[in-house]
């Protein structure tokens, strides 16, 4: 939903299955780089959600709540994951 949204477009697809999720970030003309994934790390930490990065280029945000979560609970980090994944620069990263 957020890809069709153009949340970012950073956003390039989903991995695994249930509730064993990533958030698979690389961008059509600049791939993937570890500085985008220090940014994400970095912007969610500073709004109170803390993230783990995943896959073999740790370009994957790895999601794996808690199956007792209060959905107010997940609908707030989601939130501010969307928030986070907006704010991510549309431009080729810093080495």
């Amino acid at each position: 939903q957020w890809q069709q949204q153009g949340v970012s477009p950073w956003l390039h697809g989903l991995t695994g299955v249930g509730a064993m999720r990533g958030i698979e970030l690389r961008h059509p003309a600049y791939g993937t780089h570890t500085s985008v994934m220090s940014y994400v790390l970095k912007q969610a930490r500073e709004r109170g959600l803390l993230l783990m990065p995943s896959g073999k280029h740790r370009h994957i945000i790895r999601l794996l709540p808690p199956l007792t979560i209060e959905p107010e609970t997940l609908a707030s980090g989601l939130d501010i994951l969307k928030e986070v994944l907006a704010a991510i620069p549309n431009e080729a990263p810093k080495p």
